[in-house]
């Protein structure tokens, strides 16, 4: 990854932290008790990213791990999911290096009014494919991709839909 694109993931690792919080503040409004994790090292360079990764976003304490994205894009339900039969999860080397494993991904969409809600139980319906990583200039990477049927799609501030 070259400077610019590093100086790239560096500001979207410092935007990712709203979405963070709000998907905390959702799992507390359902009675967990979560810990958000302390926002890793920002790195000089991209060559030392290893020693200054992250072990996750939050945390429900005494019980498991869940990972929280907000995506630049707008949905509301599987009715309106913008890319058809596929649901990007995660980078794969994200998933395959993280101990512990995350029990959830939870999606926001753009404007943080609705959340999708992926179980890793759904592991065996996920496969690989290699994707361009628009954030950055020229970078492509393997991601686990599964069907968004597999994910729980809701308001943020209502019932399952």
């Amino acid at each position: 990854m070259g400077a610019e694109n590093h100086r790239r993931f560096l500001n979207h690792l410092k935007e990712s932290v709203t979405g963070v919080n709000v998907v905390a503040r959702w799992l507390e409004g359902r009675g967990h008790n979560v810990r958000v994790a302390p926002q890793s090292t920002l790195s000089g360079e991209h060559k030392d990213w290893k020693e200054n990764a992250d072990d996750g976003d939050i945390f429900i304490i005494k019980e498991f791990r869940v990972e929280a994205k907000r995506l630049g894009y707008d949905f509301t339900s599987l009715n309106d999911w913008p890319h058809g039969d596929k649901f990007i999860v995660c980078a794969k080397h994200s998933f395959d290096r993280a101990d512990p494993k995350p029990r959830f991904y939870v999606y926001l969409n753009r404007a943080m009014t609705h959340l999708a809600v992926l179980e890793t139980k759904t592991y065996s319906d996920w496969w690989v494919e290699r994707k361009p990583d628009k954030r950055y200039i020229n970078h492509d990477q393997d991601c686990y991709i599964t069907h968004p049927k597999n994910a729980l799609f809701q308001p943020i501030n209502g019932r399952d839909q």
